[in-house]
């Protein structure tokens, strides 16, 4: 079962939705859109319109390819990393041989799916100019932790689609445990 919860869809869709070239993409909590006066039923009637078609730009980078880590990983680049999982989900990861940064991707979100003020102290070692890649177990909580990230500045954060079990599947001797 996801650690994601009710959340899982709001990331993935937001996560899909800026992959494929839309802009200013958030994501929200129901309780939250509810108490800001949204409707769940329409209170109109739909309209037909004429809309032009959406053309997909795909934004490559907000994700880091496969060849691309196992080949920084080969030759012992440095690697700076965030295991977004939740602490009870997976013990501290190491990569190759560096260990993950381990902060829960909620660490990072309120019950409304807000960026909490503190999030900025959890990453304050990090500078906004790193390239950061932040590893979940299947790449859905990285998606929610990366867009967290890109909203404090962090433009270079991206993640590894295929999380913990995409990088086990390509490789077993680089992927540790701690």
């Amino acid at each position: 079962m996801s650690h994601l919860g009710p959340y899982k869809g709001s990331v993935s869709v937001a996560y899909v939705l800026i992959k494929l070239g839309f802009k200013n993409i958030y994501i929200s909590s129901k309780n939250k859109l509810l108490s800001a006066g949204f409707q769940t039923q329409p209170t109109y009637s739909p309209v037909a319109t004429k809309s032009k078609a959406f053309k997909i730009s795909l934004q490559p980078d907000l994700s880091i390819e496969k060849d691309e880590i196992l080949a920084l990983l080969k030759q012992k680049k440095f690697l700076l990393c965030i295991d977004v999982r939740p602490d009870k989900v997976q013990p501290e990861a190491v990569i190759g041989t560096q260990t993950c940064k381990k902060i829960s991707w909620r660490s990072f979100f309120n019950e409304d799916l807000q960026i909490k003020a503190e999030a900025k102290n959890l990453i304050a070692s990090f500078s906004k100019t790193d390239r950061i890649v932040l590893m979940g177990e299947a790449g859905l909580a990285s998606a929610g932790a990366m867009l967290a990230l890109r909203e404090l500045g962090f433009e270079k954060a991206v993640l590894f689609e295929g999380g913990y079990s995409g990088l086990r599947a390509l490789s077993d001797s680089l992927l540790n445990t701690k």
